[in-house]
């Protein structure tokens, strides 16, 4: 079993662990709830922030998903906010990810461009 990797959540105020990123969507277990509508604070590894925008908040026992921690008593749904490829790519290795292939000739299927 992986270790659970909790990062900053809301400027040191709680803690979080990303649960899934698919595109913009971002789901966390946090430790302390956010309002819809709000943009907390995410603190990753390298110690960058990044922010989401919460579309929803529900705590554990409402039937959320259940967290690999047990101090993570809510889960939030909602997009990440201005997040570069680089803060991406560290999302992704926190959740174990490799990073996507950029999109060419050999991802596509299409014969490459003659010279």
């Amino acid at each position: 079993m992986s270790t659970v990797k909790l990062l900053g959540w809301e400027c040191g105020k709680g803690r979080v662990v990303i649960a899934r990123l698919v595109g913009e969507t971002i789901e966390v277990h946090a430790s302390l709830a956010s309002a819809p509508g709000s943009r907390p604070s995410i603190t990753l590894p390298s110690g960058e922030s990044i922010r989401m925008k919460v579309h929803r908040c529900r705590a554990i026992s409402t039937g959320a998903p259940p967290p690999p921690d047990s101090t993570l008593v809510y889960f939030l749904e909602g997009r990440l906010i201005d997040a570069s490829r680089v803060l991406r790519a560290e999302i992704e290795g926190v959740l174990g990810l490799s990073p996507q292939p950029t999109q060419n000739a050999e991802t596509t299927g299409e014969p490459a461009a003659q010279k």
